[in-house]
């Protein structure tokens, strides 16, 4: 029987310290805890880049959807909203927004109901120039009469990780 000093063992065939399988695992702890830190700084580093803060808009003054253009500011960008027409129920109503100081790649034109869940109203706007995008949708039917919309611009720019939002508010019989 071979003889094992206390600071040695026998591994397939070969002696091998504690000492040393000590020093093994502190490598592979080492080894791995730096792998995580770089993939963590690689991930921290791309979010930044891709998460410049979206930005928020206040409406400028009350307006009235299809009488006046909404005007929403946040510094100097702004984000303005007209309707053809004064919205209603059953209607097709062209919605207009021009955007000063701001990128977009797509915007979408998100509309609920501020007390009452009216489904899914959306438009994907298309681009009529530089800085003016369009939509038509037909307004849902409202069986009180009189609804409040809540108007949501969402604005995407592939280099920001959320879109921009601005929102208004109209009324539609």
């Amino acid at each position: 029987m071979p003889n094992k000093s206390p600071e040695m063992h026998s591994r397939r065939g070969r002696r091998v310290s504690r000492r040393y399988k000590k020093r093994q695992r502190i490598r592979i702890i080492v080894i791995t805890l730096l792998i995580l830190f770089i993939g963590g700084l690689v991930s921290l580093i791309s979010v930044l880049k891709k998460t410049e803060s979206s930005s928020v808009f206040h409406l400028d003054h009350e307006c009235v959807l299809g009488e006046d253009t909404c005007v929403a500011i946040s510094g100097e960008q702004k984000v303005t909203l007209s309707a053809d027409e004064k919205p209603e129920s059953l209607k097709v109503i062209t919605f207009t927004t021009t955007l000063t100081n701001i990128h977009a790649d797509h915007i979408v034109l998100d509309l609920q109901g501020k007390k009452m869940f009216m489904g899914i109203n959306q438009i994907d706007m298309k681009k009529v120039n530089d800085n003016t995008w369009s939509g038509s949708i037909e307004m849902a039917v409202c069986t009180t009469g009189s609804m409040i919309w809540l108007a949501s611009l969402l604005i995407h720019d592939e280099s920001l990780a959320y879109p921009t939002r601005a929102e208004f508010e109209f009324v539609a019989q």
